[in-house]
């Protein structure tokens, strides 16, 4: 099935089912591994940065506990920023 479903789209049949559902997910040819084009790669990293930046700006929060609000609000752009990353990654 995998290797009709790779070759229906033209790819090597090493390609996995869930690299057939995701357009932009092209497997290697001699491994089989996923392979992330520029743009997955760039918003990867974006995300990271993000990640990385709010993580500071809520360790900074808590030690100085002005504005309990900004605490949560901070929580939940990290929560957001983290559930889309395990979105994209394979």
């Amino acid at each position: 099935m995998r290797s009709m479903v790779a070759a229906e789209m033209g790819l090597s049949p090493l390609v996995t089912d869930a690299t057939a559902l995701h357009p932009r997910r092209r497997a290697c040819h001699c491994t089989g591994s996923i392979v992330m084009d520029k743009k997955q790669k760039k918003k990867t990293d974006v995300l990271h940065q993000r990640i990385q930046h709010l993580r500071q700006r809520l360790a900074g929060a808590r030690k100085q506990m002005d504005d309990p609000d900004e605490l949560k609000s901070l929580e939940q752009q990290l929560a957001a920023a983290e559930a889309e990353l395990a979105k994209i990654k394979p």
